[in-house]
């Protein structure tokens, strides 16, 4: 997949939507949240500040590693934040005060929140707060395997979201055609309708497919056979070019 921006710049596009600075992106596994933001990140001229949502049941240590991640991406933010960064315990009143420190400093960034249901499942209220105060000058993209839900778009503000769900993400026709076009030059339109029965837009599903085809040519006479034995087939032949790949 050569052209990223390409054929992701519909959602790109919705991302950089200046009406909104809080993204929900949700979806299952395999539908290229992440991919989708890193490319989006690497798209933008503002610094991004990446955090990995992790599951803990100490609400500081999410908090600490926020501020961190925070100040790494702007080292002028550090010596602001430094009141926040010996907390024991941290509480909404603590969230307010980063609020506050990021809204007089004024710097524009994003921050990308990965997992973002691992904090929410431990500590909604905590999250809630976060994205309900998050400053207009700094967009906030969350990435979760889940829909949110109408209690939390409700506390942290609906208005404000704009939300990328799994429909949005599966490739479209033309977005298909462009990936596999780029392997098969010559590929016909019955056999683009192929891919598309095969992978029903699937990001992951259709990664694989397109790596086969890049991988043997002949793959391409396969199609009508892979879609009648449908996805636990195209399974076992991405295992094999997967154990192949040198990490």
């Amino acid at each position: 997949m050569s052209s990223p921006l390409l054929y992701r710049k519909r959602l790109i596009n919705q991302i950089n939507n200046p009406e909104h600075h809080i993204i929900y992106i949700y979806g299952p596994a395999g539908f290229g949240k992440t991919i989708l933001a890193q490319h989006w990140m690497d798209s933008q001229d503002l610094p991004t500040a990446w955090i990995e949502g992790f599951s803990t049941t100490n609400a500081n240590e999410l908090f600490q590693d926020f501020l961190k991640k925070i100040y790494e991406t702007l080292p002028n933010l550090k010596t602001k934040l430094k009141p926040l960064l010996s907390l024991k315990s941290v509480s909404i009143d603590n969230i307010k005060a980063l609020s506050q420190i990021l809204e007089s400093d004024k710097t524009p960034f994003n921050v990308v929140v990965d997992n973002a249901e691992e904090i929410r499942r431990e500590h909604n209220d905590l999250s809630v707060a976060l994205v309900g105060l998050m400053p207009r000058h700094i967009k906030l993209v969350l990435l979760t395997s889940t829909s949110p839900s109408t209690e939390f778009m409700k506390g942290a503000g609906i208005n404000r979201f704009a939300v990328i769900g799994a429909e949005e993400l599966r490739f479209t026709k033309d977005e298909t055609k462009q990936l596999v076009t780029e392997v098969i030059p010559n590929i016909t339109e019955s056999e683009i309708k192929e891919v598309l029965d095969i992978t029903e837009g699937w990001p992951t599903i259709t990664g694989v497919l397109i790596s086969l085809l890049k991988a043997n040519q002949e793959f391409r006479n396969q199609l009508s056979n892979l879609k009648l034995k449908g996805k636990p087939q195209l399974s076992i032949e991405a295992k094999r070019v997967l154990s192949k790949l040198t990490l």
